[in-house]
């Protein structure tokens, strides 16, 4: 079979993709990796014509089209060989035999041999509880989203935790989260990962660097809850757990995902493509022997995403909470009174030094914990979560049930237009807020 029908690589800029649609025909363990265009309304669609290929561990159909957002990064990898056409609006197509899918195939091996192991051993057994590590776009949530995919082919039902609260894949940013995978991925779903019962903890924050106390103090809660969930499920249990962490990875960083670890119980790290971080976790005392560090190399199709794109993504990814992927949800506004609300910020201001206050009196401020605010203009454009507390001193400790946006703030007539999820009352009056703003 030839590689390719036409050129081996095509870039937009010097043809007219918009109209274009191109075969191509990949080899055995080689993969057609594909960047769409960044405009809006510019999706781009693809369809596996002969052959097997997958994506994210997803089996793709023969014969189905498959459209893709704006801003898409991915790679489809065929094991035999495939057949696959692309059209509109891909910004940079091409295909390459450097990939880590067998190093990745041969992980998810590992993994299904503890998971047997747990299953042997009954309810005393527990799956493995792994981690993946690495700095910034080095795919690490494209490798979780590939072990889940064969987990659940394999007939096994993982967890995955997400503890990136920059890029959230489970729900919106800010958030620490979990669910469990029953079903694949949805391939063409590349925002986010298929909600079913998840738990979520809102942090609040694009980054856990302006509040890593909280920070830890949500990671444990979410280890216990999820615990408290699995102890109860046998197949969930022995399936095991796939932990997505953020990219911070030095200093504070690297203590928080050391914490992290302890708080899962964590006895399989994997480490992308970074010697340093890897031979560091190895040497550290803090890891017990029972903890497999693992190394894995780095794709060559990851690209790197600036600031600019990760807010745009951040965006996206709240935008879909409201309305779909595809513009398939109807949220609804309503309009509440201030007095109806409580509102708390996550982190309530920074402490004054102790020598500087009264002997013996204590801080008023406290970064650590959530503080109750007035309703302000500050709200207007602010992501909120709705808390389970009913107590203003265990907001932080209570997981969410869901997120408001305000459209509208009214300081006259002392109300808040909020975008719900669903109509109805509010579920709790305990709204948490952190510095994350969406504007549609």
């Amino acid at each position: 079979m030839d590689e390719t029908k036409g050129p081996s690589t095509i870039n937009p800029s010097s043809t007219n993709s918009s109209t274009e649609v191109v075969e191509w025909n990949l080899k055995p363990e080689h993969e057609l990796r594909i960047e769409t265009d960044d405009g809006k309304d510019k999706s781009l669609k693809l369809t596996l014509k002969e052959g097997t290929a997958e994506l994210f561990g997803c089996e793709l159909l023969k014969g189905h089209t498959y459209e893709f957002p704006p801003s898409s990064k991915f790679a489809v990898f065929t094991w035999h060989g495939a057949s696959i056409t692309v059209s509109s609006h891909a910004k940079m197509v091409y295909v390459s035999e450097d990939t880590p899918m067998l190093s990745y195939v041969n992980t998810h091996d590992i993994l299904d041999k503890l998971r047997f192991a747990a299953q042997a051993k009954g309810k005393e057994g527990f799956g493995p509880r792994l981690m993946i590590m690495g700095p910034s776009d080095s795919g690490k949530s494209t490798l979780a989203r590939i072990l889940l995919n064969y987990a659940v082919r394999s007939g096994w039902k993982p967890t995955f935790v997400d503890l990136d609260v920059g890029q959230n894949e489970i729900t919106t940013p800010g958030s620490l989260s979990a669910t469990p995978v029953e079903h694949p991925v949805n391939v063409s779903d590349m925002g986010s990962i298929s909600l079913k019962a998840p738990i979520v903890y809102y942090f609040g924050h694009a980054s856990p660097s302006p509040y890593t106390n909280i920070y830890k103090k949500m990671t444990e809660r979410l280890a216990a809850s999820l615990t408290k969930r699995m102890d109860a499920l046998d197949i969930a249990r022995h399936s095991g757990v796939v932990i997505n962490t953020c990219g911070w990875v030095e200093g504070q960083g690297y203590e928080l995902l050391i914490h992290a670890a302890a708080a899962f119980k964590v006895n399989v790290m994997l480490v992308i493509g970074q010697d340093r971080l890897c031979n560091q976790l190895k040497s550290d005392p803090r890891i017990a022997k029972m903890v497999s560090v693992i190394k894995l190399g780095k794709s060559g199709g990851v690209v790197e995403r600036d600031a600019d794109y990760r807010r745009k993504a951040r965006s996206r990814r709240i935008r879909e909470y409201f309305y779909g992927p595809s513009g398939e949800l109807c949220p609804h506004q309503k309009v509440v009174q201030f007095k109806d609300v409580n509102i708390y910020k996550v982190g309530g201001g920074v402490a004054a030094p102790s020598h500087a206050l009264p002997l013996g009196a204590k801080p008023l401020l406290d970064p650590d914990r959530a503080v109750k605010v007035e309703p302000s203009v500050e709200l207007m454009n602010m992501l909120l979560a709705v808390s389970f507390s009913k107590d203003p001193n265990t907001v932080l400790d209570s997981n969410v049930a869901g997120f408001l946006h305000v459209s509208n703030v009214n300081m006259e007539k002392k109300t808040l237009t909020l975008l719900c999820p669903a109509p109805g009352p509010l579920p709790e009056r305990s709204l948490v807020m952190g510095t994350i703003k969406w504007t549609d």
